[in-house]
């Protein structure tokens, strides 16, 4: 009778062994689980982040550049004719195209940046008339960096500010 007592407990140990080790596995298994939808979105949000802070730099250095051409160009033009100025402009990627837009009293410098997005205009104001060929424009978009020749023209007739050039050299 001993022996069939501990022959039933010895099942009953073995049932019971078995049955704490699918729990602990089960909730193994929970736990990975509830761990990895906290995670998940933690790694994407981090991911996503971390490509969009290569875009701001982007922008941010096209920003620099465009305001360094701006206001280069006005301190040429307050100077007056015959002055001239160099400007070193860094310029990052993605930038698709540098655009000059004159409209009395101002003249625009138009950057267009190539986002995820989409295309990004980024627009500095120049108190001059500015000009450029379209050939230097084209080479100051290229990546890296670029030396630009600022100079202020001779006063047109009836114009009460004289004209600025970039040219790349």
């Amino acid at each position: 009778m001993k022996a069939q007592a501990s022959a039933g407990h010895q099942a009953r140990t073995a049932r019971n062994s078995n049955a704490s080790r699918g729990q602990a596995s089960a909730e193994l298994l929970i736990m990975v689980a509830i761990m990895a939808v906290f995670i998940l979105p933690l790694l994407l949000i981090t991911y996503v982040n971390a490509s969009n802070s290569g875009e701001k730099a982007t922008i941010a250095q096209a920003g620099r550049a465009g305001s360094q051409l701006a206001s280069t160009a006005d301190s040429v033009g307050y100077l007056g004719s015959g002055s001239s100025m160099f400007a070193d402009i860094e310029m990052p990627q993605n930038v698709q195209g540098i655009e000059i837009r004159n409209s009395a009293p101002i003249s625009e410098i138009v950057f267009n940046i190539s986002t995820s997005s989409g295309t990004n205009q980024i627009v500095y104001v120049s108190h001059f008339p500015l000009s450029a060929s379209t050939e230097d424009l084209q080479r100051l978009a290229t990546t890296g960096l670029h030396r630009v020749n600022i100079s202020a023209g001779n006063f047109e007739a009836g114009k009460a500010r004289p004209a600025v050039t970039l040219k790349l050299n």
